[in-house]
């Protein structure tokens, strides 16, 4: 007979959610500045996954979106 283990974590998974006008009007600064009080509060939060959707009132959602995506995974990246 097998005794299986309780998992780690018993609590569901968390995930948030940004829409790509959260930077729409910003400058690089602004927006990384923005982006790391919410990478900050995510992971205080424990979240796992941050998800970046398209809003339809952004205009240029797409340079916005692959500029969301950088600044995140470039906090995502050790020092060294």
């Amino acid at each position: 007979m097998r005794e299986y283990l309780r998992p780690l974590r018993d609590f569901p998974r968390l995930l948030i959610a940004i829409p790509s006008s959260f930077v729409e009007n910003d400058s690089l600064l602004e927006a990384s500045i923005k982006l790391g009080l919410i990478a900050r509060s995510a992971a205080i939060f424990r979240v796992e996954e941050i998800q970046i959707f398209r809003d339809h009132l952004d205009r240029n959602y797409r340079r916005n979106m692959i500029l969301m995506k950088d600044i995140l995974s470039y906090m995502e990246t050790p020092q060294y």
